[in-house]
């Protein structure tokens, strides 16, 4: 009799343990049989978030995790069971199914009016009401949706985004929680005796605000490159053609645009990130890597973790959330404020004291 209530049994196929040993049979006498409760976690995007919210597995070891998210790449296979993509199909699938638990940490829309249609016991996070706007389900999300809506409140935060998330979904933080990271091959992009720092030049087309100027890049990879480091430099299609140029202009490697997985085996290779915040700097943080973070336009706390040293503009607009300088704005462009001997400095201080 085979055991459908099984968390591993599919209906379509072996599970993953009989396809390792074709002597096993799903009745009782399975040792891996497991009756877990259901989770689902609702987390389209953005890339980094989706890596950032991989704190909540800690927490979720007795149940049978279904992921919906844009980025399946970003979730650990081994540890959730249904890793689904963001469409219309995958979204009926998620509907006729009973969870215990449902996490829908999304502020979007699309997602929220999701949240309203699943059938959970318990609902976390946010949802649409009646007016469409997004709104918390519970006290417990109250806070996160706060920060949101209030920039003063947002101001005055003090918690990080791990422990946001997790008392969101109704868990009690305790600053040991670590990102879960995917399985990648790791490869060994460069081999030297020599400090690898990788150089995380951009933040997107859309953030204009938190770029670092090209030429103070120019700077900093010569003088780390003169110093006996090896430079290595990172990002994505966006910052191509400037890696290039700098690679060519300074001897810094570059390996190109790499996918996901890729990328995150080239960052495993960096000994110190240097980086505004991007998805680089979320996989930095997932590999314990010591990271150099540029801060400007929001609150440094939401950051405050182990192994991450913040270098801010000293300017009174901080935390304005901006994707692009105004007229609004103290000065032309706060980034340049950052210089290059700050940078150096702190990346010579961070081998020596190992935080």
């Amino acid at each position: 009799m085979y055991r459908t209530n099984c968390s591993f049994f599919t209906g379509y196929k072996p599970c993953k343990y009989q396809k390792k040993d074709r002597k096993l049979k799903c009745n009782n006498s399975c040792p891996f049989y497991a009756k877990k409760k259901k989770v689902l976690i609702l987390k389209k995007g953005a890339i980094g978030e989706v890596l950032r919210c991989s704190v909540l597995f800690n927490f979720l070891k007795d149940y049978e995790i279904t992921v919906l998210t844009d980025y399946p790449a970003m979730v650990n296979e081994e540890l959730v069971q249904n890793i689904y993509p963001c469409q219309a199909e995958y979204f009926l699938i998620a509907q006729k199914q009973k969870y215990d638990l449902l996490l829908a940490l999304d502020k979007s829309k699309r997602m929220c009016a999701l949240a309203n249609t699943i059938n959970a016991k318990v609902k976390k996070g946010f949802y649409l009401d009646e007016n469409g706007k997004i709104m918390p389900f519970d006290k417990d999300a109250e806070y996160l949706w706060k920060r949101g809506v209030d920039d003063e409140f947002m101001k005055k935060d003090t918690k990080n985004y791990s422990q946001l998330i997790i008392e969101t979904s109704g868990f009690r933080y305790t600053g040991e929680e670590k990102y879960i990271m995917p399985e990648f091959e790791k490869k060994a992009f460069i081999k030297t005796d020599k400090k690898i720092i990788g150089l995380n030049t951009g933040a997107g087309k859309m953030w204009a605000a938190r770029i670092w100027p090209y030429e103070k890049w120019l700077v900093l990879s010569k003088k780390l490159i003169s110093q006996g480091f090896e430079v290595v430099l990172l990002g994505g299609p966006d910052e191509d053609a400037k890696n290039k140029k700098l690679a060519k202009e300074t001897g810094a490697s570059y390996f190109g645009v790499k996918d996901y997985l890729e990328f995150v085996s080239l960052i495993d290779c960096c000994d110190i990130v240097v980086s505004a915040v991007t998805f680089a700097f979320h996989v930095a943080v997932g590999l314990d890597k010591k990271v150099v973070l540029f801060n400007n336009v929001f609150n440094r706390n939401e950051f405050n973790l182990p192994n991450v040293h913040i270098i801010e503009p000293d300017v009174p607009c901080k935390m304005c959330y901006k994707s692009n300088f105004d007229k609004d704005c103290h000065v032309e462009n706060c980034m340049e404020l950052i210089t290059v001997e700050d940078v150096f400095k702190k990346i010579k201080e961070l081998p020596k004291n190992g935080k």
